[in-house]
């Protein structure tokens, strides 16, 4: 049974609106800017709904058939970023590494070459099927028409994290020779061991591994490489290692967070920082709980378990 006709039997589509809808796919984004915590910009590109329902269906029906290495831990049911940092805990020294333009630098052939290697996780694809597949879960590019993995997209996490499946099997090779942990979250590298100077000979075998890798061709991003330790404060993908081997949001950010709470409680946040608000307390209630009770003693159970549990009464600027 052809990709078109599963489609087509599971998805509110006739054969012939799922054949201009897969043909249009790649252009049927709209896309914008948003700032990064670094202060750049990154373009973030929204599917149409129809686009988003088949990538989703791709997903749950396809591509959930394949491998994701126990190292990435982004974009996982159940699995957040402080299952990410819990395997560095215990651990003295820390390496952070990058990639550069990491969903962009997710192409087709990436996805030739994985469904092909990994042929007995999938049904048999035609060239037709694999045709679709591409236009379904990858971007055109404005200037090049280069089909690329799109920021913004239900189906490129997902694909992200088997995409780079085999490079995880060998970083984690390495890392148990060396008794080093290694953990990654999308873009963001993390390795961690108490033992001195390992961690910047596994640096330039890591580095190593990735200019080998032909697919998918990622390149690192030297000016993010950071080597740090207990003595100079361990973070890894926004959240704090303390000295005493607690997670925690860090100073700043709770500094930041109060301030936040406090003009809420004077009913001066706007409707979209008052939904940004509530999904960080969420968020914080997962991390960090015993933060959470130091926020209710400070702002009132009422106030902080509003923001934590209502789903509407919330109280905004008009």
């Amino acid at each position: 049974m052809s990709l078109r006709i599963r489609l087509s039997s599971e998805l509110p589509f006739s054969e012939m609106e799922l054949a201009l809808l897969i043909h249009s796919a790649p252009f049927a984004y709209k896309s914008y800017e948003i700032r990064k915590a670094n202060g750049g910009l990154r373009e973030v590109s929204q599917p149409t709904p129809a686009v988003k329902l088949l990538q989703r269906y791709i997903v749950a029906n396809e591509l959930n058939r394949a491998p994701v290495h126990f190292a990435a831990t982004a974009y996982r049911p159940n699995i957040g970023l402080a299952e990410n940092v819990r395997p560095h805990l215990k651990n003295r020294f820390l390496l952070k590494m990058d990639f550069k333009s990491f969903f962009p630098s997710l192409c087709p052939v990436d996805l030739e070459t994985f469904l092909k290697k990994n042929s007995s996780h999938f049904p048999i694809y035609s060239e037709q099927d694999f045709r679709d597949l591409i236009r379904i879960l990858f971007k055109a590019s404005p200037s090049d028409q280069n089909l690329r993995l799109a920021i913004g997209a239900p189906s490129s996490p997902h694909l992200s994290n088997i995409l780079l499946y085999d490079l995880d099997v060998s970083v984690q090779e390495i890392c148990n020779k060396m008794g080093v942990v290694y953990t990654r979250y999308a873009d963001d590298i993390a390795f961690s061991t108490s033992e001195p100077d390992v961690l910047f000979e596994l640096e330039a075998l890591v580095a190593g591994i990735v200019e080998k890798q032909v697919s998918p061709k990622l390149i690192l991003n030297k000016d993010k490489t950071v080597h740090t330790s207990v003595k100079r404060g361990r973070r890894i993908t926004g959240l704090v290692i303390n000295n005493d081997g607690a997670i925690s949001i860090g100073r700043d950010r709770k500094r930041q967070l109060r301030a936040e709470i406090h003009t809420y409680q004077e009913k001066k946040m706007s409707a979209e920082n008052v939904l940004s608000l509530r999904g960080y307390i969420s968020f914080l209630n997962s991390v960090q709980p015993a933060e959470i009770e130091s926020l209710r003693v400070k702002y009132g159970k009422e106030l902080i378990d509003g923001l934590l549990y209502a789903q509407e009464n919330i109280e905004v600027k008009k």
